[in-house]
């Protein structure tokens, strides 16, 4: 991988992940002012998943488009993993700053279900530049 294709991967990681978070924010204050007293945590947060996968799809398009990626799964799988960590950032950073929640917490107060879904969607939020890219 060339450096130009580095510095791009890099980019384009932080612009997807910065949608992603953007989106997930609004969802989440939504999941948890409204839906959550409602529905439980559980099902509120497998009621945020499929908007939040359809959030990982277009965001993941939009990245590929916008900065043109290379057809090359390395630059496309660097973009996921720069967007993966730099968005798990920026959520253990929230939950420290807005929750007041220590990033062990963050970890272990997951739902065993709901949990599940969580890390397999960002799993599929690491893998989706690359994904994109075979089809």
């Amino acid at each position: 991988m060339y450096l130009h294709s580095l510095g791009q991967a890099i980019a384009a990681g932080v612009i997807y992940a910065s949608c992603v978070f953007a989106a997930g924010f609004l969802l989440g204050t939504v999941r948890i002012l409204y839906i959550s007293p409602k529905l439980g945590k559980r099902y509120a947060e497998l009621l945020e998943m499929p908007f939040m996968h359809i959030v990982i799809v277009k965001a993941a398009q939009y990245t590929v488009h916008h900065f043109q990626l290379e057809e090359d799964s390395s630059v496309r799988l660097l973009t996921g993993l720069v967007g993966v960590s730099l968005l798990l950032g920026l959520e253990l950073l929230l939950n420290v700053i807005v929750m007041g929640k220590s990033g062990r917490q963050f970890w272990e107060e997951r739902d065993p279900v709901s949990g599940l879904a969580y890390f397999g969607m960002l799993v599929l939020f690491g893998l989706m530049p690359f994904i994109h890219y075979i089809h």
